[in-house]
């Protein structure tokens, strides 16, 4: 089974880890969070990831 984790990092520390089944459900969640954060394209991505601010999304295989 896969599964898609979104990690909320700010100023470089985890601040909210989620797990999700399906791809579009994790990409909903982060393309929220980038508009809360006024962030529009991969430029102001950027900048903020500097700062240590920023969603990562994995996908992962569960195993028992």
């Amino acid at each position: 089974m896969t599964v898609y984790v979104v990690v909320e990092m700010f100023q470089g520390v985890v601040n909210d880890v989620k797990v999700f089944f399906s791809k579009e459900s994790a990409s909903k969640v982060e393309r929220a969070w980038l508009a809360e954060q006024d962030i529009k394209d991969a430029m102001g991505r950027e900048c903020k990831a500097q700062n240590g601010t920023e969603m990562l999304m994995f996908e992962c295989k569960v195993e028992a």
